[in-house]
């Protein structure tokens, strides 16, 4: 897998992933972020804690398709340090280079085989909020969701950032 793309957005999409991502959970594999690159421009995240997911898609310049499991929090913490310009990410096997104008990283990863199946997210209806209705929803989404350790339910977010 091989692909660049905005900095700025790839951080700000990681941020929003970042509350589902765990510090300690009971599998290394859900401290991570599931990346997809497409050979169509598209980057497609997925982090779950097996009981919220979040599926997140930006537009990157893909140079080879392909998907890697990267441990969010550290990718996270590069890429906040890193300057607002073209970050480019490339794996080979298992290891995948983060590399931003003299900036150079090597993370781990872990198999995308290994990561947890993502949930059927295609449907033939969709929905267009503009800012504001989206802060609404999301304070008060704890509201409307239920809690029972008795019926565990999983609850999806899905993301798309128009090109």
């Amino acid at each position: 897998m091989e692909f660049s793309c905005s900095r700025g957005v790839l951080f700000d999409t990681l941020a929003v992933m970042s509350g589902v991502v765990k510090k300690n959970p009971p599998l290394l594999v859900l401290s991570n972020v599931l990346v997809s690159a497409e050979a169509e421009g598209r980057l497609h995240l997925f982090s779950t804690d097996l009981e919220v997911g979040v599926i997140c898609s930006i537009p990157a310049q893909v140079s080879a398709a392909g998907e890697l499991s990267l441990p969010a929090r550290k990718l996270t913490d590069i890429l906040r340090e890193l300057p607002e310009a073209q970050v480019s990410l490339a794996t080979e096997g298992t290891t995948c280079t983060v590399r931003c104008e003299n900036s150079r990283f090597s993370l781990m990863g872990i198999d995308a085989e290994d990561f947890p199946a993502k949930p059927d997210t295609s449907t033939d209806s969709s929905l267009t909020l503009v800012s504001p209705s989206i802060s609404l929803i999301t304070s008060a989404t704890p509201l409307g969701t239920r809690c029972s350790h008795s019926s565990p339910s999983t609850i999806l977010l899905r993301i798309s950032v128009p090109e």
